[in-house]
Formats: C-alpha cells, sequence, structure tokens
C-alpha cells in the first residue's frame, strides 16, 4: 500500500489523538465508535501500534479527514518527510521555505494534480 514513505505510527497516534480531542470523546467512546475495544484505540492513539487501514478509514469518514492525512500529514509534512528521507534534512534547516516552494511547484505547474490528496488517501 505504502510506497517509499513509511507511516510513521508515533505521528499517527498523534493524529488520532488530536482527532478524539476535536470530538471531546474519551478513549472508550472513540473505540466504540470504531467497533474496537478501548486498550486497542489506546495503542494506536499512544503510537505503539499502527492503526491498520479498515480503522482509519472509519475515522476519516466520522472525521472528515483523508486517509492520507492521517498517515503522512499534510502535503508540507509529507514533502519535509521525504526530503530527510532522501539525506535533504539539512536543506531544509538551511532552507525551510523549500517545501513551500516544492508545493507550488506540485500544485501551479505542470505536475499540478488536485487529486493527490484523493489518490494518496
Amino acid at each position: 500500500m505504502f510506497g517509499l514513505l513509511q507511516p510513521n505510527k508515533e505521528k499517527v497516534g498523534a493524529r488520532l489523538k488530536q482527532i478524539k480531542d476535536e470530538m471531546n470523546i474519551s478513549f472508550t467512546e472513540f473505540g466504540s465508535r470504531l467497533g474496537l475495544k478501548k486498550p486497542t484505540i489506546s495503542s494506536y492513539v499512544q503510537g505503539y501500534n499502527l492503526a491498520p487501514i479498515e480503522v482509519i478509514e472509519k475515522i476519516s469518514k466520522i472525521s472528515g479527514r483523508s486517509v492520507g492525512w492521517f498517515y503522512f500529514g499534510d502535503i508540507e509534512e509529507y514533502i519535509a518527510d521525504y526530503l530527510t528521507l532522501k539525506g535533504q534534512g539539512e536543506l531544509i534547516e538551511d532552507y525551510p521555505d523549500v517545501i513551500k516552494e516544492i508545493k507550488n511547484e506540485f500544485f501551479n505547474s505542470e505536475f499540478k494534480n488536485p487529486g493527490w490528496e484523493n489518490e494518496v488517501g
């Protein structure tokens, strides 16, 4: 399912927690809405285990966020993680605007693909 970049279970857990907090519900209620027991949803939210696609799809429908957002964050975060993975972390530190420039190039040039978010997730 995933290409070169793999989801970070701690980051995915933080996004799950963000949605749980936005909904202002307990772990028990969050798990109940997903058909999961509290220890299971807690392990996903705390980043001990990566939530499987079936769970992310359910949360995506409840929250209105894309599956891609849960696994990789917004496009800027994805670009930063990819550049870091490719050994370009220093580039990001020296030129933090490069991420926005890549995003703009991606969306505003011949590479424009407004369906990226849907295709990724």
